[in-house]
């Protein structure tokens, strides 16, 4: 009987008292507490686009690019070389691997560096809203005024690190439309160089104005040319052929002709000397220095506005909500734990109970 009665009560004994006193021990004799502080942030588009919403298309552009912009300031706040800033400044995994810290998150000497990173992480919570993008933040430690000063400390390092991808980009942007600008300016200049060079060694200053002179010249030949053959003519007409006045037309006549075929030559004679080929050449590279000078011009303005627009993008980190200093711990909550352990281990232990009876009674 005395046997019965013992075993009567070695099994509430071991599945529920044992258990239990495990869990009562542990929350009030080893269970270390953590604080948590927190704060929230948003990183604001300053396009002006963005900001009176003109374009929907625009504005879902800026949307999404705000999103990346946190996705990565969220991945560099859980970096691993955000960590070791940290450390360097708090010490912080010297407190992982002491006694303020929790023996279920404590550090030890086999842990690996990769242990502290995954701890890290597990005490800092990244929360992004993204209908109103913003995101929240908050850090888990031992120590209430620690935990306030680590939060503010990512949060510099959060701003410092946006501020520098705001930085880049306007540099690289700029940096593309200064090269740009610098490779049509040698353009220009080599088209402006191939013009001088080739009035210089042609001695003229605009064909087009040369010819055009030539075209008035003869022009004026032809008219001359006409009236004095008029003139001669009608001398002819009561004078014979060898009368003074009419040799002197003929001769005069003569002199025209020879004139305005120099003229002419001029125009369109020998290949390096016509001014019809070095008015097409000079046209050519004209055109050469008009075309690169409106490209320089229209590279001049992107600029500009290249360096306006990445002033525009620009992402402006803004701490809405400072970091809190907190007042009651956040773990353990003791009475919450012990109530979900009793019912887990009452649970447990009629589970046990209940096999127990099916094994006896296929025994009996």
């Amino acid at each position: 009987m005395a046997a019965i009665m013992g075993q009567k009560y070695i099994k509430p004994l071991v599945f529920l008292v044992l258990p239990l006193s495990i869990v009562i021990t542990y929350l009030f004799g080893f269970a270390i507490e953590k604080y948590r502080s927190e704060s929230k942030f948003v990183i604001c588009d300053l396009s002006t686009k963005d900001n009176y919403g003109v374009d929907l298309g625009i504005f879902s552009t800026a949307v999404s690019s705000r999103k990346q912009d946190v996705s990565i300031v969220i991945e560099y706040l859980s970096s691993l070389d955000l960590l070791n800033k940290l450390d360097q400044r708090f010490h912080l995994s010297d407190r992982y691997r002491s006694v303020q810290t929790d023996i279920l998150d404590r550090l030890y000497s086999f842990s690996t560096y990769e242990d502290f990173l995954e701890l890290y992480r597990k005490n800092l919570k990244l929360v992004y809203d993204e209908l109103s993008g913003i995101t929240s933040i908050a850090f888990e430690i031992s120590a209430p005024q620690l935990s306030k000063d680590i939060l503010e400390f990512l949060l510099q390092q959060g701003e410092a690190f946006s501020n520098k991808l705001n930085r880049q980009r306007a540099e690289k942007k700029i940096a593309f439309a200064a090269s740009q600008l610098d490779i049509n300016k040698r353009k220009l200049d080599r088209a402006i160089m191939q013009v001088e060079d080739f009035q210089d060694r042609h001695m003229l200053v605009d064909p087009s104005a040369d010819v055009a002179v030539q075209n008035n010249i003869i022009g004026n030949l032809e008219a001359l040319l006409v009236e004095k053959t008029a003139e001669k003519n009608q001398l002819l007409s009561y004078m014979v052929p060898d009368a003074i006045e009419v040799q002197h037309l003929k001769k005069e006549i003569h002199e025209l002709k020879s004139a305005m075929s120099k003229s002419k030559a001029k125009l369109s004679g020998a290949p390096k000397e016509r001014l019809n080929d070095l008015l097409f050449d000079y046209q050519i590279l004209k055109n050469e220095m008009d075309f690169a000078t409106e490209v320089y011009k229209k590279t001049l303005v992107q600029y500009e506005v290249s360096k306006i627009e990445a002033l525009q993008e620009s992402k402006l980190f803004e701490v809405i909500a400072v970091p809190n200093m907190p007042d009651a711990h956040i773990y353990p909550q003791r009475i919450k734990i012990i109530a979900t352990a009793i019912v887990l281990i009452g649970l447990f232990y009629k589970i046990v109970s209940l096999v127990w009876a099916v094994i006896q009674d296929h025994k009996d």
